[in-house]
């Protein structure tokens, strides 16, 4: 089997950015970033092996001796739980998840696009340390936008329709950013500011094409914005694919100032 590698694109939260790191890399002639549900499809993946394995550790070869006690016979014993040797169970999960995963990498290769990844919001430094730890050639772009604006552009999609939604998509943000943030950058992790992308964008696609090997991303992406379906009936707004960020109240100000307080590192 090939090595795996994927490039992860994850953020704080929804409304960071994430899309528009995918238009980027899939206007490049060799790449091809997938959306959620193929994430969510490795997210499963990946979690349920850790935890197999760390799960089965426990008590391995207290398993597998019962296994070959009732082979020899023993049958006068409860064995409700009987699974094969443990490590060949756990070699044959790890190759049928694995090659799963490695389908999407050989769609991308079959479409001459041979950088490919995908793009889910949210992810923890836990979540990259259990991805990584599965996938050990995978890479991860984490771009984070100013809380503030992200509150306004799901409250104008309506993600957010109330002060309880927003504490709960705040402490998300938190529990994302503080812990991704501490994981230092190397050429397997790198984190990108939303607002560096518009203000420097040259900068900062160049720096995107070098961590992915990504080549020829067209700049102009930058020019059209795009966060919702075409037609989306949340807003009359959304028949150009944009819908624009609401206000916020005075309330979900004072939420956003203590949140920022209890931010390790602050963009």
């Amino acid at each position: 089997m090939d090595k795996i590698s994927p490039v992860l694109i994850t953020s704080p939260c929804q409304r960071s950015g994430t899309t528009l790191l995918v238009r980027l890399l899939n206007s490049a002639s060799n790449s091809l970033i997938y959306g959620e549900n193929a994430a969510n499809d490795i997210f499963f993946l990946v979690n349920q092996l850790t935890h197999r394995k760390l799960f089965l550790s426990i008590d391995k070869n207290q398993r597998d001796a019962l296994l070959q006690s009732m082979l020899n016979g023993h049958l006068n014993q409860w064995i409700p739980d009987l699974l094969p040797n443990v490590d060949d169970y756990l070699e044959s999960m790890e190759k049928a998840f694995l090659s799963h995963i490695q389908f999407f990498q050989e769609y991308a290769k079959k479409e001459n696009r041979n950088v490919w990844g995908v793009k889910q919001p949210g992810w923890t430094g836990g979540n990259i340390n259990v991805f990584r730890g599965c996938l050990p050639d995978s890479k991860v772009i984490y771009i984070y936008r100013d809380i503030e604006a992200c509150i306004k552009s799901a409250k104008g999609i309506q993600m957010i329709n109330s002060f309880d939604e927003a504490k709960m998509f705040l402490q998300a943000y938190l529990e994302s950013y503080n812990t991704v943030m501490q994981l230092p950058e190397s050429d397997k992790l790198l984190k990108i500011a939303f607002n560096d992308i518009v203000e420097k964008p040259i900068e900062i696609i160049s720096k995107i094409a070098a961590f992915t090997g990504a080549k020829g991303i067209d700049q102009n992406i930058l020019k059209i914005k795009v966060n919702t379906y075409f037609g989306d009936a949340r807003s009359p707004e959304s028949n150009d694919g944009y819908i624009s960020p609401v206000e916020l109240s005075l309330d979900e100000k004072n939420l956003i100032k203590e949140a920022k307080g209890n931010m390790f590192f602050h963009s």
